[in-house]
């Protein structure tokens, strides 16, 4: 409920109880949970990571669930790889990059999250049956997570079922 509350929140920081959280995907997860009575930064505090996103796949690993077709709960956290070119070598090789909250699960497998992206605190769609598709039998099943270049015509590469890199419960 907190994640959706903040979609289209914009600011320099994330305020959430007193706590200041930084603007980005991972603030936004902390500062969700953080809401909850959840510190996420407890999970990691001895991690020598840099990037608090790898931090937490890196510490959440063993619970991590890749299968396709596990459907998350609302809460679950989403990973995701490759969403931008982190080393600036125009290849896809940047591991973990990213992470969101589920908010909703449709029936068809449509899975809803919220994450921070350059326009802000969005909530967005994936859906890994359909990995491929935009837009299947009129519905939006899959937003587009990574900028496509116009030299790439290949537009299904981009859609957010490419990135996909596991879900994780976060027990409490």
């Amino acid at each position: 409920q907190k994640a959706k509350s903040l979609v289209g929140y914009k600011a320099k920081k994330i305020k959430v109880n007193n706590k200041n959280f930084n603007y980005d995907c991972s603030g936004l997860v902390a500062a969700c949970y953080y809401s909850c009575g959840i510190d996420l930064f407890q999970l990691i505090k001895r991690s020598k990571d840099k990037n608090i996103t790898v931090a937490l796949y890196k510490k959440l690993q063993k619970r991590i669930i890749k299968d396709k077709k596990y459907l998350p709960q609302k809460g679950d956290l989403v990973f995701f790889k490759n969403t931008y070119d982190r080393n600036r070598n125009k290849k896809w090789d940047d591991g973990i990059t990213h992470v969101g909250i589920v908010t909703q699960v449709d029936k068809d497998r449509t899975i809803h999250f919220v994450h921070l992206i350059r326009k802000g605190i969005v909530e967005q769609k994936l859906n890994l049956k359909f990995a491929k598709k935009y837009i299947h039998k009129g519905k939006k099943v899959n937003d587009f997570l990574r900028r496509r270049p116009k030299s790439d015509n290949r537009r299904w590469r981009y859609l957010s079922s490419n990135f996909f890199a596991g879900f994780v419960t976060i027990m409490y």
